[in-house]
């Protein structure tokens, strides 16, 4: 009763909005408008205020290395 196919329909279908390439917390703070790319092509924005609260929680040195 297993359907290969519709499992990966669904499994693409959940995975859509995952990012095609993750940037670092300090890339997506130096962007204007902070977004990243889904694996669908859709572009989804992120709140610039909720990057700042991540990067005040994070300690200095680990910004750049951080992926969203």
């Amino acid at each position: 009763m297993f359907n290969e196919g519709a499992m990966r329909s669904l499994l693409s279908t959940m995975n859509a909005h995952v990012p095609s390439k993750r940037a670092s917390l300090a890339d997506l703070i130096a962007m204007e408008r902070p977004y990243y790319e889904g694996k669908d092509g859709t572009s989804y924005e992120i709140d610039a205020q909720e990057l700042h609260l991540i990067a005040s929680l994070t300690d200095p040195w680990d910004i750049d290395r951080l992926k969203i």
